[in-house]
């Protein structure tokens, strides 16, 4: 056998030509990211009770939300002109500033501030991160990389808010967005020698004249997001209709072209992206607080259930890397996996009825949470193969977008039910099975993932 031929019987493997510090610098990206996500809900409430602005716990919260949209759209745009190598140096920079500023903040209004930063730091990098693998890594070893990206998320739900709160009771908490900060550099460090190596963008993309009005309709729905969050907030139900008509149309000027439709390739893996978001938000949103007012329930007690979420949520997402699952179809995984959500979703309704075991709610969310690990690599995976090289920032944005988009609108009405009064088991059973209703539509529309757009 020549060399050249034992070369090419080789199998491809994540610790050779370089793939490793893709999939390990990546990885840390995502894991930093989740720390941070964690660690700052964790110590909030003491910040905005040590800076004397509980009035702007919401916004704070919110914050990174509504930048986290718009910056997705122009990170797409900037990714694909540029190269992800120059959105993963930005983002970091953008996001150690944003960690440094918290630690320093006077005010809650400076700090919400930084939490605007916090959302398009996570933007650039998220955008840039899947770009990197798009190019770098071969087809085959993709869905092994977002299985780790999905575990990079468990380890931090457990670890960061221990971390997180333990320095603040002991050092005080600006010292947790020091330590966040100084994170980035040893991230940084594993996936630079990767950067050297990505693409630096395509020329055709520069002269794209819908860039910018993409971009300004992505900050118009960042707005109409915030529009929402406050009208959920204070009960205003007459302005749901015209904000979502408001949202439906920048969406259109945002999303890729067929996205509202479902039309197949890209597009319908955007939509279906949303459609698996905004199923699961009904539950990982709005489910501690059933837990705690339904069923009595202590706060820990509910965190089990969400520690659940997680650790089920990577499980999915392993058991998608394995060979023997991916000799199916995307389509078919898809579906199984949308099934599977619905049915969780529903049996999690169980919780609201007084005389239903706990037990079989907690199975059920378990089911939901297995299904979502297992569609979002699926659909991770689909698009990489299906988008156009030169065009993978634009739809990696548009997924990224599409999530973001739903589970506010899904955070939004459901806040506006609590608000008027409906956080009773009626309401709570409502929200839930209208959940599991959009995981069977988009199981309906699961066929349409897999064929790829087709380039005029």
């Amino acid at each position: 056998m020549t060399t050249c031929e034992a070369s090419e019987a080789a199998p491809i493997s994540l610790w050779s030509n370089g793939n490793a510090t893709v999939a390990l610098g990546g990885t840390a990206l995502v894991t930093l990211g989740a720390y941070a996500d964690r660690a700052t809900n964790t110590v909030l409430p003491r910040v905005a009770s040590d800076l004397h602005g509980l009035a702007w716990f919401g916004a704070a919260a919110a914050a990174p939300m509504i930048t986290y949209v718009a910056a997705t759209a122009w990170a797409g745009i900037r990714v694909d002109r540029r190269g992800p190598a120059s959105g993963i140096v930005l983002g970091a920079i953008v996001f150690v500033l944003a960690q440094l500023v918290s630690a320093i903040s006077p005010d809650m209004a400076l700090f919400t501030g930084t939490r605007l930063l916090s959302g398009a730091s996570e933007a650039i990098l998220d955008i840039s991160v899947t770009v990197l693998v798009a190019q770098l890594l071969p087809e085959e070893l993709r869905a092994k990389v977002f299985a780790a990206f999905a575990v990079a998320w468990v380890a931090p739900s457990v670890v960061g808010p221990v971390v997180a709160g333990s320095l603040a009771d002991g050092v005080g908490w600006r010292w947790s967005f020091v330590l966040t900060g100084l994170l980035m550099l040893p991230a940084f460090a594993i996936v630079a020698p990767a950067l050297r190596r990505s693409i630096t963008g395509s020329s055709e993309r520069r002269a794209d004249p819908t860039a910018r009005r993409r971009v300004l309709a992505a900050v118009l729905a960042s707005l109409v997001l915030g529009l929402l969050a406050w009208v959920g907030s204070t009960g205003q139900l007459w302005l749901l209709i015209p904000a979502l008509a408001m949202l439906a149309v920048t969406l259109l000027r945002t999303l890729p072209a067929g996205t509202l439709r479902a039309q197949q390739g890209p597009p319908a893996i955007i939509a279906v992206r949303a459609m698996v978001a905004g199923s699961f938000a009904v539950g990982s949103l709005f489910l501690p607080l059933l837990l705690v007012t339904l069923r009595g329930y202590s706060l820990s007690h509910a965190g089990v259930v969400m520690t659940l979420t997680a650790a089920l949520w990577a499980l999915g997402s392993w058991l998608n890397a394995r060979d023997r699952i991916q000799a199916f179809s995307a389509a078919t995984r898809l579906r199984v996996a949308l099934i599977l959500m619905a049915l969780g979703v529903a049996g999690t309704a169980t919780f609201t009825l007084a005389a239903a075991p706990g037990v079989i709610g907690m199975v059920s969310w378990s089911i939901a949470s297995l299904g979502i690990g297992l569609a979002t690599p699926t659909l991770s995976v689909a698009m990489l193969a299906a988008a156009p090289v030169q065009e993978q920032g634009h739809y990696q944005s548009g997924i990224y977008i599409a999530q973001a988009t739903a589970s506010s609108v899904v955070g939004a009405l459901g806040g506006a039910l609590i608000a008027t009064g409906h956080d009773t088991a009626a309401g709570f059973g409502v929200m839930l099975l209208a959940g599991a209703v959009v995981a069977l539509l988009g199981a309906a529309l699961a066929g349409r993932v897999s064929k790829p757009l087709q380039n005029p």
